[in-house]
């Protein structure tokens, strides 16, 4: 067949390569096209094979990855929105709040008070 087993190795390995990609860039933003670059895969070819292992688009991926990032700032740093907003890579922190909402299901500053209330 045309999926070899090594074939399928190395297309499992971008992917891993990729997340851990992600995990060092939450600090900015990132294009499908970069990290299908990064990858060394074709756009579409990518977003594929990434939604077929993880369940998610990679943009849908990488935002909730800033998400749970910004989670843990919220409840192990005394940082300010603003501050966790720019350090997952968004510059408008009421971009960030609208974005945070409608992926935790609360506003930042409620989920940190929950998380000390």
């Amino acid at each position: 067949s045309s999926f070899s087993p090594a074939q399928r190795t190395s297309q499992f390995h971008s992917i891993e390569e990729t997340i851990r990609f992600l995990h060092q860039n939450l600090h900015r933003e990132v294009s499908l096209g970069e990290m299908s670059d990064h990858a060394s895969l074709s756009t579409s070819h990518f977003s594929f094979l990434f939604k077929q292992q993880t369940g998610y688009s990679p943009m849908d991926y990488f935002i909730h990855l800033k998400m749970q990032r910004a989670c843990t700032m919220l409840s192990l740093s005394q940082k300010t929105i603003h501050e966790i907003a720019y350090e997952v890579g968004y510059s408008d922190p009421y971009y960030f709040s609208r974005i945070f909402k409608k992926i935790i299901g609360v506003s930042p500053r409620s989920y940190r008070e929950t998380q000390f209330g």
